[in-house]
């Protein structure tokens, strides 16, 4: 399931780019977050629950960043299973800063997640609707959390 957003800020993208950078902090904007460790370079250890439908689900994950070109580009991978043996996730994450000016930027949010096992047999009929409002939520929170200016 691919999902796209975008949120434009009334920021310089330095200014952006700095408060994406606290990588632990943007972790926790994304919803279900119960706990983040550090795992090395660029590697964290992460705890969500999440609802599949009406069914809660813990996972234990492995986020890595995987490309950072400063100021403008992220990417990470999150690796990880359900607790229980219901299966396995497995996202792609990018984030993209465009200059639109010297103070406004662009903000554009990408995400690939693969569910596998019970909950990818099960979750991939509900995922869609659910993938869209965990990343508007991710966004909203790294907007509230960043006391940054954001447009849209």
């Amino acid at each position: 399931m691919i999902i796209e957003k975008t949120v434009t800020f009334k920021e310089p993208v330095q200014k952006i780019w700095d408060k994406i950078m606290d990588m632990e902090g943007v972790i926790y904007c994304m919803p279900g977050v119960r706990s983040v460790e550090v795992a090395g370079k660029n590697k964290y250890r992460v705890v969500m629950e999440q609802k599949v439908g009406f069914i809660p689900i813990k996972f234990n994950l492995e986020l890595k960043v995987t490309n950072l070109q400063p100021p403008t580009h992220l990417e990470t991978v999150a690796d990880g299973t359900a607790y229980g043996g219901l299966g396995k996730a497995f996202q792609k994450q990018s984030l993209d800063l465009i200059a639109v000016s010297e103070n406004e930027a662009t903000l554009i949010y990408k995400g690939d997640l693969t569910l596998s096992g019970r909950i990818g047999t099960f979750g991939q009929r509900v995922i869609g609707s659910k993938i869209k409002s965990v990343a508007n939520e991710f966004l909203n929170n790294f907007v509230a959390k960043s006391g940054l200016a954001a447009l849209t």
